[in-house]
Formats: structure tokens, C-alpha cells, sequence
């Protein structure tokens, strides 16, 4: 068993996003998220926003 030092979860998904990569090898019991939404531009985003505030 490799003797890993062990880091947050908030460390280990940030650098994953930062540098736009996927983690391919998990350990029992770290923290996985996965996302199914769509990705969406900015200027989209307001007009859902703006849509969803005003109901």
C-alpha cells in the first residue's frame, strides 16, 4: 500500500478543475463529485439568473 500524504478534499478538487483535467485513479473513500449540468456562457448565465429570480 502506498503511504500517500493525505490532502482536503478543497485542495485536491481545485487543483483537478484549475488545470482542466480529469483524476483517473481513486482511493477508498476520497470525496467524487460529478457534475451533469451543461456548461453555459457567462451572458447565459444572467438571463437565467434575471429568468428564475423573477418567478
Amino acid at each position: 500500500m502506498e503511504n500517500r500524504k493525505r490532502i482536503s478534499p478543497e485542495s485536491d478538487a481545485q487543483f483537478w478543475c484549475e488545470n482542466n483535467l480529469d483524476k483517473d485513479k481513486y482511493i477508498k473513500g476520497e470525496f467524487l463529485l460529478e457534475y451533469v449540468g451543461e456548461r453555459i456562457e457567462p451572458k447565459a448565465a444572467g438571463e437565467k439568473e434575471r429568468q428564475y429570480s423573477a418567478t
